[in-house]
């Protein structure tokens, strides 16, 4: 289970909207090395980022889904994938009011998504250790790209 955490979110309501991380839930994870890292050679990483909120049927409580998912080429041959990556965490929240759609559509649901990314990216990093890739770093927000 998640600690608690607590953050308010910029609203163009005039009240402001409080974001409280109640839990989190790895969904799912699927991790495949085709090439070791000797052979990979430190080449390019592709990853991609997608944020879904998913509604409750608790009024004050609501969801986010992170998915991390993508690819490590061969430095030497990018056609060669070295890697593939997909994995998906939810986060459930507690809110201090309900957002309106245009908050959602908006900055509360990336908010969402960077409580839970840190969780998501350590556990990629974690498994890409233990399979032999040290050195790989997974940002630990959506970018900027993404949004």
């Amino acid at each position: 289970m998640a600690t608690p955490s607590k953050r308010k979110i910029k609203a163009k309501s005039s009240q402001p909207l409080t974001v409280i991380l109640q839990d989190t839930r790895l969904k799912k994870f699927s991790l495949e090395i085709l090439l070791q890292v000797e052979e990979a050679g430190g080449g390019l990483m592709q990853l991609e980022y997608e944020v879904s909120i998913i509604s409750s049927t608790n009024i004050d409580e609501l969801a986010a889904s992170l998915r991390i998912s993508g690819m490590g080429h061969n430095k030497n041959d990018p056609s060669k994938i070295a890697f593939t990556v997909d994995a998906v965490m939810l986060g459930i929240f507690e809110l201090s009011r309900k957002p309106s759609e245009e908050e959602l559509k908006g900055a509360v649901g990336i908010d969402m998504a960077n409580f839970i990314a840190p969780v998501l990216a350590d556990s990629i990093e974690t498994a890409m250790v233990k399979a032999g890739y040290p050195r790989l770093v997974i940002p630990r927000h959506v970018p900027e790209q993404s949004r």
